[in-house]
């Protein structure tokens, strides 16, 4: 018998995941690595896009420096599955905690 149990759907647009037998949703993306951002940058040419992801730290009391954390390249197909499925979850999150609201911080603000 193979070691396969079930095809298991994401709750939207992006790729079903194998889930192998004996092993849960919780273990199954445990060994990823895990980063907190605070700050994303967008690169895109013909055949990919690139996120840069970072970290918006103090270097005194009047400067900062956004650190790199990870990068994530992916193809512009996929980045518009991962802009629904994003979606989807901003107004599953709204819908239970109420409405986020974004205001771009200037430069003088961070």
């Amino acid at each position: 018998m193979s070691d396969v149990e079930k095809v298991k759907p994401t709750n939207s647009v992006s790729e079903a995941r194998v889930i192998h037998q004996g092993e849960t949703k919780g273990e199954a993306w445990g060994s990823a690595p895990s980063y907190y951002v605070n700050a994303t940058n967008a690169m895109i040419n013909r055949w990919d896009i690139r996120l840069v992801f970072s970290e918006i730290m103090p270097l005194s009391s009047e400067s900062v420096v956004a650190v790199p954390q990870c990068s994530v390249v992916m193809s512009p197909q996929h980045a518009k599955a991962l802009h629904i499925l994003l979606g989807e979850q901003i107004k599953e999150y709204e819908k239970t905690m109420g409405e986020l609201r974004w205001e771009p911080l200037t430069p003088d603000q961070l």
